[in-house]
């Protein structure tokens, strides 16, 4: 059995998990427009201002891999996605649903954004041994694989610290926990 390589493949190879980078490049730049078009829609809605917001998270979309500086080589990732997943995800769908943002907002931006920092800190983890040899400095490559781990913690366990002042006013939000 011969394995193939990336160049070999020209679809998606269920059966072992492996995809051509022209079909993954293509499938991020249909979810890219697709977000463009509704994000368009929603700006023009409810705030113009929305459209820079936009085009800064699909920049950042872009850039956390590719151009000539990928963020996410360079220990940024992390905080790119608490920025974008968390806080731009969160408080923004709050200020297109209500045209203001509430504190409980804020919080819910961790209990959103610090999971997905955890799945993001854990594939790094993972892969310190081989980003190491590629060059890459990760955040996890950056602190060591002990501290990541305990990051990754800090994650999971600050997300549901979060709930609590978010309780406080809504005790529904308790069941997170």
């Amino acid at each position: 059995f011969k394995q193939k390589t990336a160049y070999e493949i020209k679809e998606c190879d269920w059966s072992s998990d492996v995809c051509s980078s022209d079909l993954v490049r293509a499938a991020a730049l249909l979810a890219l427009l697709v977000a463009a078009v509704a994000g368009l829609a929603l700006a023009l809605a409810v705030d113009p201002w929305l459209l820079l917001l936009g085009v800064v998270l699909i920049a950042a979309a872009v850039l956390y891999t590719g151009g000539p500086r990928p963020y996410g080589y360079a220990g940024l990732g992390e905080v790119m996605v608490l920025a974008c997943f968390g806080f731009a995800a969160t408080v923004g769908s709050a200020y297109v649903q209500g045209n203001g943002v509430p504190a409980a907002a804020w919080w819910g931006s961790l209990v959103t954004g610090l999971p997905a920092c955890a799945v993001l800190l854990a594939n790094n983890v993972r892969d310190v041994r081989t980003d190491v040899v590629a060059g890459k400095r990760t955040l996890a490559v950056r602190i060591g694989e002990g501290a990541a781990r305990r990051l990754f913690v800090g994650c999971l366990v600050g997300a549901f610290v979060a709930v609590l002042p978010i309780a406080v006013a809504q005790p529904w939000a308790a069941l997170a926990l």
